[in-house]
């Protein structure tokens, strides 16, 4: 018996080794540097249950969708961009421009797919951005046709837009949601579209509390004297929302949302491990943030890119 556990643990660490292996050659092929600017792939993941995703686009190879499991890649077909992507039992759900492809997770054969809506979309800033499935519904933050909720049952859809706290003329767009099983909320980031130059003022950027019956119960706008939001992406981890800006990230409990005259992050995590810089589109599950990070060499002159895990101290 002792023989058989050294032996598992001695493959789980080889296992492990390859893995962050092969993710770093992945995270270090995505950037390339002309003459002092840093390019970098469009990359995003998602944690599941035994396997991590990665989807998004390269500059050399495109579209790419797809996931890593012992030590090894495996991609998913797919035709278009994967805007987000959520493993929900044994199934895997894929949002692309106007769509929510349902797949086995075992097989990848598609089992369904639901439109998000029956607008057309015509600019950016309407296009879906990110889901959450929630037993037999699909909530979609649907940019600035606001939110869908899609009942897999019966193939019926949904849409809201909520009134915001903003002038008429000003325009916002829901990039972001995640919703509480226990508490019967639903929560949608909302960044600015529109500017008023004359006046200097932003459209809404913050976050709606809804029910799951999508009825807003709250509207809390940011500081916009003080910070911005770029297209927020949420993550809802332990009575923790975690709101991820471009290389940021902002964490607010939860607890105290309701109560909260303006949003304002207990933390911002913008420096991680050996102070590198968060370069892709982060998963955030059990605490720890995973996600390609980048850091300058001046021994070399160049910079390094790796994958790797990060808990923040909230």
């Amino acid at each position: 018996m002792k023989v058989f556990k050294i032996l598992s643990l001695a493959l789980l660490i080889s296992t492990s080794v390859l893995s962050n292996s092969i993710l770093n050659e992945f995270c270090q092929e995505s950037i390339k540097v002309e003459g002092s600017q840093l390019i970098r792939d469009d990359i995003k993941f998602h944690q599941g249950i035994d396997r991590l995703y990665i989807y998004g686009k390269s500059h050399s190879s495109g579209n790419f969708v797809g996931f890593y499991k012992n030590g090894s890649r495996y991609s998913i077909p797919s035709r278009d961009e994967v805007i987000d992507l959520k493993e929900v039992g044994q199934k895997i759900f894929i949002l692309s421009f106007d769509t929510v492809l349902v797949l086995d997770k075992t097989t990848l054969i598609p089992l369904n797919a639901f439109s998000t809506t029956d607008t057309y979309i015509d600019h950016k800033h309407q296009m879906p951005r990110e889901i959450e499935v929630i037993a037999d519904k699909i909530y979609v933050a649907h940019g600035s046709l606001g939110v869908s909720e899609i009942d897999m049952t019966t193939n019926t859809r949904t849409e809201k837009l909520f009134e915001l706290p903003h002038a008429k003329n000003h325009l916002s767009a829901a990039t972001g949601i995640a919703v509480d099983r226990n508490e019967n909320k639903v929560y949608i980031a909302y960044d600015n579209v529109t500017y008023d130059f004359g006046k200097k003022t932003r459209a809404f950027e913050g976050l709606v509390i809804a029910d799951k019956s999508l009825n807003k119960l709250k509207a809390i706008s940011i500081k916009q004297n003080r910070e911005a939001l770029h297209e927020p992406s949420l993550e809802l981890i332990d009575g923790m929302l975690y709101s991820q800006n471009l290389d940021f990230i902002f964490v607010y409990p939860t607890k105290k949302l309701m109560r909260a005259r303006k949003l304002w992050p207990k933390r911002r995590l913008f420096s991680f491990t050996n102070k590198s810089q968060l370069m892709s589109q982060a998963t955030i599950s059990t605490g720890k943030v995973k996600g390609c990070f980048s850091k300058y060499d001046p021994s070399t002159g160049s910079f390094l890119a790796f994958f790797d895990e990060f808990i923040p101290k909230l």
